[in-house]
Formats: structure tokens, C-alpha cells, sequence
């Protein structure tokens, strides 16, 4: 790809230096469209936004990419001329193109800072994030020491998953274990192996589920 870049550096720079003013005309008439809370989130800087900004802007960017898409029509004779030869130019560097890389999907968060999780009869009521109060009362510690310090996340995803993996975890534990034991013998040691817990029947053989549950736990989680 340098190969590419390095060759084509001058073609695209001219290519740029036409089509930016019309990209900012479009951009800004299409941002115009929208009420103007909206605008006002569309144009602050990256480093300004929330994350509750995020998919707003998302919204508004596949409005510019519309515009973006019609831009040919926007621009003037002479230009649109000059822009059909500089690509044409282009378009004879493309053996030095490398194949295209292989794409995935992906999710993210979009920022250290989570926004506020609110009940719509009680929107002044922040709600925390925390684990079930049937096994800790307490709130979640989320850190962020397990996360890379450069990442965009606020670490929660990361809690929730090193509580659910928790050897000390009374939870998830016997629940697979249960599982299994279901899939050997047709009934778990608790019955109700999709309601595991107060609303469900207590297991048949607590200790030999402990037993079971710490044993997975010491073997490293091997199924």
C-alpha cells in the first residue's frame, strides 16, 4: 500500500485540492437540515463529544456520505473535467494496489465514560452499574486495570466477565455444572436448570453440586 500512496501522492493532493471546497459545501448543507441541537453536536470536535453524541453523529454522517455520494453532481464543468483526467491517472497505478484486507464486524463503547442508565418514570435517578443483589449487595467495582489504558471503554464489559469467570462466583459455576450434569443423566441436581436459584427447586445433592462445581473450577474450567 505504501507503494501505492508514495506513487499516487501527487494525483490524490490535486484531487483534493477540488473536491474539498464542494465536500464542505455539502457537508455543511446537509448538517443544516437537521434541527439545530443536532447541528450543534454534529460539528463539535471528536475529543468534545460524549458518548450519547456518538450515534447522533453517526446519524447525521450517513447524511453527509449521501451528499458525498452525489458529489460529481455538484461540481462545476471546467473541475469536473480536470477531475475525469487526474482519475483516470489514478486508475493506472492500481496494479501497485494490494489486495484489499479482510473485514469483520466489531463492537466497542464509545468512550471512558459511560452515559447515564435511567428509568423512564425516573429519568433524575442515575442508576449504577451492579451485579445481582441475590449474591452482592454490593456495587460493582469497575476498573480499569485490566483494560488497555488507551482503549475507548468504560471497563464494564471486562467486570462482568471476570465476575461471571470468578472461581468465587456461587453463580455460574453451578450452573454449568448442572448443565452437564443434565446432559449425562436427562435431569440436573436442580431441576430447573433455566431458573437457577430463589424461584427455582434447590438441588437434590448440594454437596455432590459444590464437589462438582469445585472440581471444574480447580481443573481450569475444562469441559
Amino acid at each position: 500500500m505504501k507503494t501505492w500512496e508514495t506513487a499516487t501522492q501527487s494525483i490524490r493532493d490535486q484531487i483534493d485540492e477540488i473536491e474539498q471546497p464542494y465536500r464542505d459545501k455539502v457537508k455543511n448543507l446537509a448538517i443544516d437540515r437537521f434541527p439545530e441541537d443536532i447541528q450543534a453536536i454534529a460539528r463539535k470536535p471528536p475529543t468534545e463529544r460524549t458518548p450519547a453524541d456518538e450515534p447522533i453523529v453517526y446519524l447525521v454522517q450517513r447524511q453527509i456520505q449521501a451528499e458525498y455520494d452525489r458529489l460529481n453532481n455538484a461540481i462545476k464543468a471546467a473541475d469536473k473535467d480536470r477531475l475525469v483526467e487526474l482519475r483516470r491517472q489514478l486508475k493506472t497505478h492500481d496494479k501497485l494496489k494490494p489486495k484489499p484486507l479482510p473485514t469483520a464486524m466489531g463492537a466497542t463503547d464509545q468512550g471512558a465514560i459511560a452515559p447515564p442508565t435511567v428509568l423512564p418514570k425516573r429519568p433524575d435517578e442515575a442508576i449504577e452499574p451492579g451485579f445481582p443483589t441475590i449474591l452482592q449487595e454490593s456495587a460493582a467495582e469497575i476498573s480499569r486495570d485490566a483494560v488497555a489504558t488507551t482503549a475507548p471503554t468504560t471497563g464494564r464489559r471486562t467486570t462482568l466477565a471476570m465476575w461471571l469467570t470468578d472461581p468465587a462466583n456461587p453463580l455460574s459455576t453451578r450452573v454449568i455444572t448442572n448443565r452437564i450434569w443434565q446432559s449425562h443423566f436427562g435431569r440436573g441436581l436442580a431441576e430447573n436448570t433455566s431458573d437457577f436459584g430463589k424461584l427455582g427447586k434447590p438441588p437434590t445433592h448440594p454437596r455432590l453440586l459444590d464437589w462438582m462445581t469445585a472440581t471444574f473450577v480447580e481443573n481450569g474450567w475444562s469441559l
